[in-house]
């Protein structure tokens, strides 16, 4: 992997690094006390969420073309291989064909590669893969008080000028020589984030689990990304279809929310004022002044197409694992609350509440100041801020040894504390998922955000109480408490 670049601060780094590490002392030692009052789930079925937008029961879409995605020959049919031949991609074969690592297609329509074991019993296997892209290049940010239209962590640059001459233009390593930035973009509400290198000791994961039950099969897939669209989804769960026959309604899948992980929707690579001008020109000169907005829009899909490949074939391969690794297990669940107090909102905001004496329109509003302020463990810009104080854990412990083997721990926080360094990064889940892996030997944690708004985050403007080495909460004089705000 290309070198870091490093663009913070010590203070910055170690702000972030003392936040983080507060965050997850205090939810392991929740996780660790809830699981300590885990309480029996009783057996029951094994079923997925219905979703409203998945093909009906008579429908199967598993063994389905998408003639969309296939080359079409003269007599409009499809001119992708139907036999063992050569591919560079699944796109290259016909489903239910896919491309192997050796670049054969391969038909696996003859059934699944999950055994059948009828004998009542509920078996979990779990395995874990990495999310980094093998290759990218990374960037320059030349944001600093002399360049104060360039913006910390954003990409103010050309796609295609690796060295500008204008001093405060962001450059980027054009380590292929084709002229162009093949940055990895990422994930988020927000565009022109490339990232600057990865978090080497947390980068983003994903983690597979797979629950079975005499002939029901269901894989849960949890991913260090923001988001995937429904087409994307789509696509991929049809890919794993098609690789290890199974039908694409056992697939469940799930995002963490992190904004420190490969764009995997489209929606946030660059703007289009990265190409369609110079970016620090003089705005009055340019053809669509008065339009500004048009140039924030999205200009082209943030994937990084070669790593959508390898994250398909990741997803088969520690899908297959987790199959060869499963157990009889028991499944416990119980809760926490977190000691989270909402800010409530009681100002104002028509004009003359937001004016000063003299009349004029007051810079700050109350709004301002109530967004400003800060937060306990977690924030949320919308009002009315309903926040979630609850940690969840289910432990899938292995009736061979009576100890968990699977840990599913989740809290509806949007992990971004570390969006300001642009490295790509598991946040504070994978930091919590290592602790609890050490804590309990021969376990794997899958971490599951739970449902909230998207601006339900876990950032730096949120305020993280100190706790002592075994996690116990301490009030300002260092006393251990119950409600440290």
């Amino acid at each position: 992997m290309v070198a870091t670049i490093a663009r913070r601060s010590g203070l910055d780094d170690e702000k972030t690094l003392v936040t983080d590490k507060k965050l997850q002392l205090l939810l392991i030692h929740i996780c660790v006390g809830v699981l300590a009052a885990c309480s029996p789930i009783p057996a029951g079925d094994i079923s997925n969420f219905e979703d409203l937008g998945a093909p009906r029961a008579d429908q199967d879409l598993s063994r389905t073309a998408d003639m969309g995605s296939e080359a079409l020959g003269e007599d409009g049919v499809s001119a992708a291989p139907m036999h063992d031949s050569d591919c560079m991609s699944d796109a290259d074969c016909r489903s239910p064909m896919w491309c192997s690592d050796d670049g054969r297609c391969v038909d696996t329509s003859q059934g699944s590669i999950v055994p059948i074991v009828m004998d009542g019993a509920t078996r979990a296997g779990v395995a874990g893969f990495d999310l980094v892209p093998e290759h990218f290049e990374l960037w320059h940010d030349r944001a600093s008080p002399d360049c104060p239209n360039n913006r910390v962590g954003y990409f103010d640059g050309r796609l295609d000028v690796p060295k500008p001459t204008e001093p405060c233009a962001d450059a980027f390593d054009d380590l292929d020589g084709d002229g162009l930035f093949n940055a990895v973009w990422l994930g988020g509400p927000d565009l022109d984030r490339p990232a600057l290198g990865v978090e080497d000791d947390n980068p983003p994961q994903g983690r597979v689990v797979i629950f079975t039950r005499d002939e029901l099969v269901i894989v849960l897939l949890s991913l260090d990304l923001y988001a995937l669209d429904r087409g994307r989804l789509d696509l991929l769960t049809r890919q794993l279809s098609d690789r290890l026959g199974l039908p694409q309604r056992a697939f469940v899948v799930h995002t963490t929310g992190n904004r420190s992980g490969p764009d995997a929707v489209g929606l946030s690579g660059p703007s289009w004022r990265r190409t369609v001008q110079d970016p620090l020109e003089d705005e009055s000169q340019h053809p669509l002044q008065g339009l500004d907005g048009l140039m924030e829009l999205p200009m082209a899909s943030g994937i990084h197409s070669a790593w959508w490949g390898d994250f398909v074939r990741r997803t088969d391969a520690a899908i297959r694992r987790a199959t060869q690794m499963r157990k009889m297990v028991n499944l416990r669940q119980a809760f926490a609350q977190l000691p989270i107090r909402r800010a409530k909102f009681g100002g104002e905001t028509n004009s003359d509440e937001q004016a000063d004496s003299d009349g004029v329109k007051a810079d700050e509003t109350p709004l301002d100041r109530w967004r400003a302020r800060r937060w306990p463990f977690v924030r949320d810009e919308n009002i009315p801020s309903k926040l979630d104080d609850t940690v969840r854990v289910i432990a899938l412990d292995s009736v061979q040894t009576g100890s968990p083997y699977i840990l599913l721990a989740g809290w509806g926080g949007a992990p971004a504390l570390s969006k300001e360094t642009n490295k790509l990064s598991a946040d504070y889940p994978g930091r919590i998922r290592q602790r609890l892996e050490t804590l309990h030997p021969g376990s794997t944690v899958v971490w599951l955000t739970s449902a909230a708004a998207d601006t339900h985050v876990v950032d730096s403007r949120v305020f993280i109480p100190d706790v002592d080495a075994d996690g116990q909460l301490l009030d300002p004089s260092g006393e251990i408490t119950d409600d440290p705000l």
